[in-house]
């Protein structure tokens, strides 16, 4: 019986500093970031002649290491890419969840692949606000699901908007779809999907309104049912957002 094909993990690092100088293929660069520097050799224990990679939202580089000291790493320039950029845009429209629930959320749309998180407040969401330490941490959290994920064009998270008046500043030119039991099967609601600018919610643990129901559908979102038994909202965000980005 055929083995399948092993192949070495290669870790992945956010940075920003590493793209202020010009980035070419060959050059040689020393990486100085004391947290960036710690990680890979103390943590994850790289060493000469081991590979990862640096990103940031636009590329990112495979390096190699030269040499190491304890407060820097000396790396050659493998290989140099723009990040790829998904054709479909998708922006999800997150209710403030309770704190686990809202932070598991925002990981899994970093790794599925979404453009956007807006997070929205409704009727029956936890609180009417974030604060700036609760949104540093959820930037940290989109950070570590790319690293992971592979990611690199990971989205962008916005501070939460009332969800009526975001829903007034959505595109013309898109298609908009709720997650709910009760609505149409996904593959119905799929078959109708063309434009390139997607917009998805699903609601808070305790549910949407009836008036904020009726006020997706007067937006022209589509109640999309993604299986026939009732998911608990962090699952309805994972499934859901997932098929769409197939």
């Amino acid at each position: 019986m055929e083995q399948l094909r092993q192949s070495k993990h290669q870790f992945a690092f956010y940075s920003i500093d590493f793209f202020e100088e010009l980035v070419c293929k060959n050059s040689i660069f020393i990486l100085n970031e004391q947290e960036l520097v710690h990680r890979a050799l103390r943590v994850i224990k790289l060493s000469k002649g081991d590979s990862f990679i640096i990103f940031n939202q636009a590329q990112h580089v495979e390096l190699e290491i030269v040499s190491c000291t304890k407060k820097e790493i000396t790396v050659l320039v493998l290989s140099c890419q723009k990040n790829n950029v998904f054709k479909r845009q998708i922006t999800f429209l997150l209710p403030l969840l309770k704190k686990e629930a809202l932070e598991a959320a925002v990981y899994s749309l970093t790794e599925i692949g979404v453009n956007v998180i807006q997070l929205v407040m409704t009727q029956k969401s936890r609180k009417a606000a974030i604060s700036d330490r609760e949104m540093k941490r959820l930037n940290k959290i989109i950070i570590a699901a790319a690293e992971q994920s592979k990611n690199y064009n990971f989205p962008v998270i916005n501070q939460p908007v009332h969800l009526p008046v975001y829903l007034e500043s959505i595109s013309s030119t898109s298609q908009r779809v709720l997650f709910d039991e009760l609505g149409k099967s996904f593959f119905e609601v799929k078959k109708s999907i063309s434009e390139n600018k997607l917009y998805l919610t699903v609601g808070p643990e305790g549910g949407l309104s009836d008036q904020e129901l009726s006020l997706l559908q007067q937006h022209d979102f589509v109640v999309c049912s993604l299986t026939k038994t009732v998911l608990r909202s962090l699952q309805a965000v994972a499934i859901g957002s997932a098929l769409f980005r197939l």
